[in-house]
C-alpha cells in the first residue's frame, strides 16, 4: 500500500495544505462535503450496492453451507456408538459437551422446556439482525458510506471464514440432539434437506456468529454516533464518568444482552460466544483490513480527498517518522530565527 518514500511526499502535500483544512475539515471518515467534491447519486448508489452485494453472496454461501455440518452431526449421533437407537446412546436427552457457563445456567433452572428454549433462540437470531438492520438505515441517511462500506465488508469476511470454521471440524451441537430436530422441524438426518436457514443450523458453533454480527453493527453504530453527537470540532471525545466512551458502551452492552440471551437459549457454547468476542475486536481494529476493505469499493474511494486518502493508507511508522521529522525542522527553525535576531542585534550596536 505504498512505502515509506510514497507515504512522505503524501504526508508532504497533506502538510502543505494545512490552512486549507482549517476551512475544510473532513468527515465520515475523510469524505469533504463541500463544493470541491459532491459525489453524483450513481455514485453513492454504487457505494452502496457494491458491499451490499458481496455481504448477500457472503451470507447465502454461509446458510447453504451451513446443512453440511448440520448432517454430519445427526448422522453421528444416530450411529449410536452401537446402541440400537439415539435414546440409549450417548447423546440421549440432549446431552452437550460440559460448560462453565451453560452449567451454571443449567443448575439455576434457566433451561426449562424446549419452548422456552425455543423462544430465547428465535430472541438470539433476530436480535443481531435488527441492530444490523438499524444501523445500516442510519448510515444510508446519514450519508456514511465509509462506515457502511466498513460495516458490510467486515462482516462478509467473517462469515465467509465462519463457514469454513464450521465444517472442518463438527462440534456436538450445544442444542443437543432433540431440540436439533425440533429447532429443523424433522425426525432424523434422512428427512433433512439442503437449503438456504437465515438463521443458520443448530450445529454451527465455533465460533459464534450471533456475537460477532452483534458488535460489528454496534462497534459501527457507535463511531457513527460519535461522529455526529459525542465529539465536535475541536472538541475531545465525551466519557462516561470520564472514562468509558459511549461507543465503546454501546458495543459491551449490546454485546452483553446477546450473550444473556444465547446463555438463556443454550444457543452456544462459551467458548464460540468468547472467540466471538476475540475476532470482531481484532478485525475491528485491524487498520490494514480497514483499508483493504475501503480500497475494495472505488467508489467510496472516490468519494475521499486525495490527501486525506493518502494519510489515511500511511504506515503507522511512516507517520511516526514523518512527524518526528517535523518537530525537528520546528526546532532547528526556532533555533535558526533566534541566531538571526542575535546577529541583527549586534550589527546594530555601535
Amino acid at each position: 500500500m505504498g512505502g515509506d518514500e510514497d507515504s512522505g511526499v503524501a504526508s508532504d502535500r497533506v502538510i502543505s495544505s494545512e490552512y486549507a483544512r482549517v476551512v475544510r475539515q473532513p468527515s465520515n471518515d475523510g469524505i469533504l462535503w463541500d463544493a470541491t467534491n459532491k459525489p453524483t447519486l450513481g455514485t453513492k448508489a454504487a457505494a452502496i450496492a457494491l458491499p451490499l452485494s458481496i455481504a448477500l453472496v457472503s451470507n447465502f454461501t454461509y446458510m447453504a453451507c451451513g446443512g453440511i455440518a448440520q448432517k454430519k452431526y445427526l448422522e453421528f449421533v444416530e450411529d449410536g456408538g452401537g446402541t440400537s437407537s439415539v435414546k440409549d446412546g450417548f447423546w440421549a436427552d440432549d446431552r452437550r459437551l460440559p460448560d462453565l457457563l451453560l452449567d451454571i445456567f443449567e443448575q439455576n433452572g434457566l433451561h426449562s422446556s424446549h419452548d422456552s428454549l425455543m423462544l430465547w433462540t428465535k430472541i438470539s437470531d433476530y436480535f443481531p439482525v435488527l441492530i444490523t438492520f438499524t444501523c445500516l438505515v442510519y448510515l444510508v441517511c446519514r450519508q456514511k458510506y465509509v462506515l457502511a462500506n466498513r460495516l458490510m465488508l467486515t462482516q462478509s469476511f467473517l462469515v465467509l471464514l465462519n463457514s469454513i470454521a464450521e465444517n472442518i471440524t463438527v462440534l456436538p451441537s450445544s442444542y443437543g440432539y432433540d431440540r436439533c430436530l425440533k429447532y429443523l422441524e424433522i425426525e432424523d438426518s434422512s428427512e433433512l434437506t439442503f437449503g438456504i436457514t437465515p438463521t443458520g443450523s443448530c450445529v454451527a458453533m465455533i465460533w459464534s456468529g450471533h456475537i460477532v454480527n452483534m458488535l460489528i453493527p454496534a462497534h459501527v453504530l457507535g463511531c457513527a454516533l460519535e461522529e455526529d453527537y459525542w465529539k465536535g470540532q475541536g472538541r475531545r471525545i465525551c466519557r462516561i464518568c470520564g472514562v468509558v466512551k459511549p461507543k465503546t458502551f454501546l458495543m459491551v452492552f449490546l454485546g452483553l444482552i446477546e450473550t444473556w440471551i444465547l446463555l438463556a437459549a443454550r444457543g452456544h457454547y462459551s467458548v464460540d460466544m468468547m472467540l466471538g468476542i476475540m475476532l470482531a475486536l481484532l478485525t475491528l481494529t485491524n487498520k490494514s483490513l480497514n483499508i483493504i476493505f475501503l480500497l475494495a469499493n472505488p467508489f467510496v474511494a472516490s468519494m475521499i480527498d486525495p490527501e486525506e486518502l493518502e494519510l489515511l493508507k500511511m504506515p503507522h511508522g511512516a507517520l511516526r517518522d514523518r512527524v518526528r521529522s517535523m518537530r525537528t525542522e520546528a526546532v532547528e527553525n526556532e533555533r535558526g530565527g533566534e541566531t538571526n535576531e542575535a546577529n541583527e542585534r549586534t550589527h546594530m550596536l555601535p
